[in-house]
C-alpha cells in the first residue's frame, strides 16, 4: 500500500478544495462518536457531505455558511485571490449553496452571538432525540420512574 492509499484509509474524508488537499482523522472522529460525544468539524461542503454519508444518523448535520454576497465581498477585499482563483471560488460557492437541501439545519453565520445561540439550540435538540437517548441509555430508560 503506497503512502497515498494509507492516508486515504486513515482519513475520515479527503477532498481537494480550491487546489488544496484536506482531510480528517477517521480514528479520532470514530472514537468521539462511539463515546457519545458531540463533535464539531470545521470542514467544507465536500467534507460535510462525506461525514453525513459515513456517520448517517449518528451526527448532527450542520452547515455554517456566510451570506454569499458578503463572502464574495470579503474575498475581493482581502486581495489574496487573483481573478481566476476568485472566479473558481465563487463558482464553488454557487455549487455549495445548491447543496443546502441535503442538510437538516442551516445556520447563516453573519452574527457570531446569534450563530452560537443557534448552534447551542441545535445541539440541545439533537441530545433530546429519542433515538439518541435509547441508543445511549436503552429503551427501558424511557419507562423508568424519574425522581428529582
Amino acid at each position: 500500500m503506497n503512502s497515498e492509499d494509507l492516508e486515504k484509509k486513515r482519513s475520515f474524508w479527503r477532498a481537494k478544495v480550491h487546489g488544496n488537499h484536506y482531510g480528517t482523522s477517521r480514528t479520532q472522529v470514530r472514537k468521539s462518536v462511539d463515546s457519545g460525544r458531540d463533535i464539531l468539524l470545521d470542514v467544507d461542503i465536500q467534507g460535510a457531505m462525506s461525514v453525513m454519508r459515513s456517520l448517517q444518523t449518528q451526527s448532527i448535520y450542520l452547515w455554517l455558511h456566510p451570506l454569499m454576497v458578503s463572502w464574495s465581498s470579503c474575498l475581493e477585499a482581502r486581495g489574496t485571490e487573483n481573478t481566476e482563483s476568485l472566479k473558481v471560488r465563487l463558482e464553488d460557492a454557487k455549487w455549495e449553496l445548491e447543496q443546502v437541501k441535503h442538510f437538516q439545519y442551516l445556520v447563516v453565520n453573519d452574527n457570531l452571538n446569534h450563530s452560537v445561540n443557534q448552534l447551542e439550540a441545535i445541539i440541545t435538540a439533537a441530545r433530546l432525540r429519542v433515538d439518541r437517548i435509547v441508543k445511549e441509555k436503552g429503551e427501558r430508560f424511557l419507562f423508568e420512574e424519574k425522581t428529582t
